[in-house]
Formats: C-alpha cells, sequence, structure tokens
C-alpha cells in the first residue's frame, strides 16, 4: 500500500510538472498603476494561445499604445512566447488643447 501511494504521488508530480510546461503565461502591465492599468494576464496551452488584453485609464489620462507601438485596445494578442510581458502606456489628458 505505502509503495502504491508513493508511485501515485511521483505520478502526479510529474504529471503536474509535464501540464506546467504546456503553458504559456501572459503579463499585462502598465507603466504607471496611477494612470491607469492593463488587464488579460493569464496562463494558456501554448495551443490556444490568442487572448484579448485592454488597457483601462484612471479618470484623467487616455491609453497612449503599448510597449509595442501597437494603438489597438482592446487587443487581440498572440501569446507565442513562453513568458510574454506587455505594457500599457498612459498619457495625462491635456484640457488646453
Amino acid at each position: 500500500m505505502k509503495k502504491s501511494l508513493i508511485l501515485f504521488a511521483l505520478l502526479m508530480l510529474c504529471g503536474q510538472q509535464m501540464f506546467a510546461d504546456d503553458l504559456s503565461t501572459l503579463t499585462v502591465l502598465s507603466s504607471d498603476s496611477t494612470m491607469g492599468i492593463g488587464y488579460g494576464s493569464g496562463r494558456w496551452d501554448k495551443k490556444m494561445a490568442w487572448t484579448d488584453i485592454y488597457a483601462i485609464p484612471q479618470k484623467g489620462y487616455y491609453f497612449a499604445g503599448w510597449d509595442d507601438d501597437n494603438m489597438d485596445n482592446p487587443r487581440h494578442i498572440c501569446v507565442d512566447e513562453v513568458e510574454k510581458v506587455v505594457t500599457a502606456f498612459f498619457a495625462e489628458v491635456d484640457c488646453n488643447e
């Protein structure tokens, strides 16, 4: 019985590691959280690596673009790396313009 439990525990641990290796991680950041937030972080199976991300500005600020110069918001993005990080940039609304 003890050997069966040990074998079962080892198989579970190995299976969890194999499953973790099949995941991609997307982290959506904000360049300044007082100006706005980036939304959409998560983990996906590498075979299903398309998702939507959002940049949500605080009052008095606007979304100025992503760190790769893409301006889409929301944005449909491919998580094509094991660890992908995307940053949203915001700017202050100028009421004098």
